[in-house]
Order: C-alpha cells, then sequence, then structure tokens
C-alpha cells in the first residue's frame, strides 16, 4: 500500500477500535514507591520473550522485608519491532535476550550498590544453552554481549503462560492493560520469598544444533622437493667443464 492509499474496511476498523482504546490510558496509575518498607532484600528480575512481530524484556524489582513480606514492581519495559529479514524464532528470542542483558545494565547502575541479586528469565531452553556455548558468528556476538553483561547461572527457564514478555511480544490494548497483574507485577513465582527456577534440555535440538560452531581442522604436509638438489648438481657440472 501507498502513503496516499485508503486502510481497506478491516484495517481500517482495527486502526479505529486501536484509537478509541487510548483513552483507557488515563485510567492507569503507577505508584512511585517500588520498594518495600524496610527491605532486608531487593532482587532484579528480567524477562523475555519474542514473536515474528516482535521482540523484548521487562525488569522488575522484587522488595523481601524483615518480616517476609514481598513487593514486585515493573521497573521498565522495552519492545523492538522484528526486522523484516526472516529470522528464526530462536534468533529473535536470542535479540529478546540481549536486549534484557543491556536494560539490566543500566538499572544495576542507577540502583547500586542497594541490589543483592539479579536473575534472568526466558521462555526459550535454547537460548539458555547458547550461552553456555560456542556458536556461530551471528549467535555468538550476541551471546558475547549477554556475557560481558550477565553470568551465565543467572539465566533461568520460565514457562510461556508465566513470562510477562511474551504479553510484550504478542501486545496488548490500553483497556486489557490496567487491570493485566502479569504486567503491572510480574510472574506469581517472584510472589514467593525465595525465588526458584529450572533449567530445562532445549527441545528443538534442531535450531539448537544448526548454530553450533563446526570445528575446524587442519591439516600440515611436508614435501622435500629434490629441485634444489638437482640444480645444485647441474652447476657443480657445469662448474668442472668451464674449469677444463
Amino acid at each position: 500500500m501507498g502513503w496516499s492509499d485508503e486502510l481497506p474496511f478491516k484495517e481500517e476498523k482495527e486502526w479505529r477500535r486501536f484509537i478509541d482504546s487510548l483513552e483507557a490510558v488515563n485510567n492507569i496509575s503507577i505508584d512511585r514507591c517500588i520498594v518495600i518498607h524496610r527491605a532486608e532484600s531487593i532482587e532484579l528480575h528480567a524477562f523475555s520473550d519474542a514473536s515474528e512481530k516482535a521482540y523484548g524484556s521487562f525488569i522488575y524489582l522484587k522488595s523481601i522485608s524483615a518480616l517476609g513480606e514481598v513487593k514486585v514492581c515493573l521497573v521498565t519495559s522495552k519492545s523492538r519491532v522484528s526486522p523484516l529479514k526472516q529470522i528464526s524464532i530462536p534468533r529473535l528470542e536470542l535479540c529478546g535476550a540481549v536486549l534484557a542483558a543491556k536494560f539490566m545494565k543500566k538499572v544495576k547502575e542507577a540502583l547500586n550498590p542497594h541490589i543483592t541479586a539479579v536473575h534472568f528469565w526466558s521462555y526459550s531452553t535454547i537460548v539458555i544453552s547458547w550461552v553456555h556455548r560456542e556458536l556461530k558468528t551471528f549467535v555468538a556476538n550476541r551471546v558475547s554481549k549477554i556475557n560481558q553483561l550477565s553470568s551465565c547461572d543467572q539465566w533461568h527457564h520460565i514457562a510461556s503462560e508465566q513470562n510477562p514478555a511474551d504479553v510484550l511480544s504478542r501486545g496488548l490494548l490500553p483497556e486489557e492493560l490496567r487491570d493485566d497483574s502479569l504486567w503491572w507485577h510480574g510472574t506469581e513465582l517472584l510472589q514467593s520469598t525465595y525465588s526458584t527456577s529450572v533449567i530445562a534440555e532445549p527441545t528443538q535440538r534442531d535450531n539448537f544444533d544448526c548454530e553450533l560452531r563446526v570445528p575446524e581442522r587442519t591439516l600440515e604436509t611436508s614435501l622435500q622437493s629434490s629441485i634444489t638438489l638437482t640444480f645444485s648438481t647441474f652447476l657443480w657440472t657445469f662448474l668442472i667443464i668451464i674449469l677444463k
């Protein structure tokens, strides 16, 4: 479609619905205080995910009081449109993980030295496995960036339905946003006093293995040529003839 072309009826209806739904943003309020009173422990939890349309990341602050009270608040979120060039879902999920690591660095710099623990969560077991492996250039460059900004033991797997970044990558209308607990306070897992994680093995072996770097092997051979010897013999014979 060109810029001056009229929208088809279906697309125009969806666009007008989105415009009308923006009014609901006025009903959303955000608490300024995100840390519980007299917090004894403060953790940062980043969630990332991707779809064919977008990828992104959430960061939550979890604070725990001496009495065991828990408060979880959204600190920041960021989404980006997926490239027009077709990229596999695992690679897009990796881009989401890189985004999470970059934003975590900024949040840590703003809140240090008060942070006691940092955790990263991804639905993609493939991405978590990539963090620990030697990989091809596209993946290796991004994994290298992740490893610069975080450590391997900070990355954990989380189910898709518990991942707030899944909402970010697939979209949410403003009227649905206000009462979406997963968006504002993260997964129920964060509401517990102690966070637990289960890191599963990759389930999509084809996508995982195709990114592994194939070890390069070099062979060295040594050839002894008789050219030098023949040439030297020829010169010696020629010299004797001249002397005679």
